[in-house]
């Protein structure tokens, strides 16, 4: 069987009945380009360095994704004794997402030096072992991570030393286990 859809209406009075009977002339307005000029927008943010690890599928924006990347500064004095226990102190200061989740952090070292700045959002970066892994609320207001005997051993004189910098090049975060981005303020985590 085969079906013919087919119309015999003239396509010249298409329109007509929107504006009625009357015609007039069309009016034309010429309007000017005008230029963008660039101002600086205002910093919502407080100036808080804030490194988001997490995943959250929003069914308005998609999947969002972060692996959160995590440098240590300098220290002004030195420590003549050994290291015997150390760890990561991280301080959430955003969460977007499900505000009961139940959060894993994976903590990895990094095994060579990177520069954040310059970089895109999408800039993968190649993390070393494992270190450790917590389980936090997404409402703690601290994430301790405790930081495994081997890698204190390994890293002594480097973490008692002023120039450590050069040999510690910091950590990856990675959250996971529930539908939840954390940040986390990289000027108050230690």
């Amino acid at each position: 069987m085969l079906l013919t859809l087919t119309a015999c209406e003239d396509p010249s009075n298409v329109g007509l009945g929107l504006i009625g009977e009357q015609g007039g002339d069309a009016e034309v307005e010429t309007v000017t380009p005008s230029t963008f000029e660039s101002t600086p927008a205002e910093d919502l943010t407080g100036l808080t360095l804030r490194v988001l690890a997490g995943t959250v599928n929003d069914p308005l924006l998609a999947t969002i994704s972060a692996l959160g990347y995590l440098d240590i500064g300098s220290r002004s004095t030195t420590i003549s004794d050994p290291i015997t226990e150390a760890s990561l102190r991280l301080v959430p200061d955003y969460l977007y997402g499900d505000t009961t989740a139940t959060l894993t952090l994976t903590l990895r070292e990094m095994p060579e030096e990177w520069d954040a700045a310059g970089r895109n959002a999408d800039t993968t970066l190649v993390a070393g072992a494992e270190l450790a892994q917590v389980t936090f609320a997404a409402t703690d207001t601290l994430v301790e991570v405790p930081l495994p005997q081997s890698w204190i051993e390994a890293n002594d004189a480097f973490l008692r030393d002023t120039t450590y910098l050069a040999e510690v090049h910091g950590f990856q975060l990675d959250v996971s286990g529930s539908n939840a981005v954390v940040g986390f303020d990289s000027g108050t985590s230690r």
